[in-house]
């Protein structure tokens, strides 16, 4: 039986979305290890996810000096917590946000893009049977290769570049060891520097393709809306061939 765990960026812009997204873990994740890192109120929320009943591995608080508007500082917590703490190998490593607790239709949101995405949980199984493939987003778009720095400071990858494409809503599961070979080998800075708000949408799921492993997007975004197989296996082989 395989085992899985959730990264969980963990902000609220107010505590009546606790309940909210908490079910939505119970519904989904109930199976999971839990990795959290919080922004805000601390110790309130450290005590009710404490109490949940969900099988919650570590709790880190991220340092008032990295905080960011966003979830890349309780991201860069979470996954602190759990280099601290290994010692399981995981077969799939999900990452989930409290998406869209800051704007006034958070319900719909959370709905939208964090329930949207875990629907997909047995096409992540079936994508995952691929030994090629390292990754999976709901959602991706364009992202023009301009993050490839940000990661190659805290790491030495295989490959100088990544795949060109944003993994959107930055809601995507990552095969276990792909994800320890960069977390468990990174620079230390990489938990203790404030990163860039949009550094776990554009920048990070690199660790996949830059260790060799492609990247499966679901759903194409934006102006990438109208991308076909044709174009993505383009830029696969641009990647591949550098």
């Amino acid at each position: 039986m395989s085992k899985n765990c959730a990264i969980w960026a963990f902000w609220l812009g107010n505590r009546v979305q606790y309940s909210y997204y908490l079910s939505i873990m119970k519904e989904y994740l109930s199976d999971c290890d839990f990795y959290i890192g919080i922004n805000n109120d601390f110790e309130w929320y450290k005590a009710l996810l404490l109490s949940s009943g969900l099988n919650i591995k570590s709790i880190e608080q991220v340092p008032q000096n990295i905080i960011v508007p966003s979830d890349a500082s309780a991201y860069q917590s979470a996954l602190n917590g759990y280099k601290k703490v290994y010692k399981e190998k995981y077969d799939k490593v999900y990452f989930i946000h409290n998406k869209g607790s800051s704007h006034y239709d958070w319900q719909k949101r959370g709905h939208d893009y964090v329930w949207g995405f875990l629907q997909n949980i047995e096409k992540i199984n079936e994508v995952f049977k691929d030994e090629n493939c390292g990754g999976f987003s709901n959602w991706g778009e364009i992202n023009e290769g301009v993050w490839d720095d940000q990661l190659t400071e805290f790491y030495d990858f295989k490959y100088k570049k990544g795949i060109d494409i944003m993994w959107l809503c930055t809601l995507y599961a990552i095969k276990g060891h792909v994800l320890d070979t960069f977390i468990l080998n990174c620079k230390e800075t990489f938990f203790t520097k404030q990163l860039d708000k949009y550094f776990f949408e554009a920048a990070f799921p690199s660790i996949v393709d830059r260790q060799g492993y492609t990247r499966f997007v679901n759903n194409w975004w934006g102006r990438s809306i109208t991308y076909s197989d044709k174009k993505y296996n383009e830029i696969v082989a641009k990647w591949k061939n550098q």
